[in-house]
């Protein structure tokens, strides 16, 4: 038997209780990850828990720092800065762009 690709493990085109490793590479953060997905139990793909709010907000809070990181990692910063605005908060792009810059002029 020949075998599979590793797309389709992305497309689904292999069997959702098929084990399987997956290995993400970031090249420029020189970092990689990976993980393994056991064989799911026959008959437990209804039985699956509800989702948790709090776990899925530490879930994406923790996907965010590893974006952050592999970015400074990839681009060789070792500083970062972020701009906030203060009430009243500017959530249009445009508009923000269309402010003249307050200047001591």
């Amino acid at each position: 038997m020949e075998p599979r690709s590793s797309l389709e493990y992305g497309t689904k085109l292999v069997g959702q209780n098929q084990a399987r490793w997956s290995f993400t590479l970031y090249p420029g953060a020189a970092e990689g990850g990976g993980s393994f997905r056991a064989t799911s139990r026959e008959g437990s793909a209804g039985d699956s828990p509800a989702p948790d709010p709090r776990r899925s907000a530490a879930d994406a809070v923790r996907r965010a720092k590893a974006n952050v990181r592999r970015y400074c990692a990839d681009n060789r910063l070792n500083r970062l800065g972020t701009l906030t605005y203060g009430p009243p908060y500017c959530t249009d792009p445009r508009e923000l762009r269309s402010v003249p810059p307050s200047g001591g002029n």
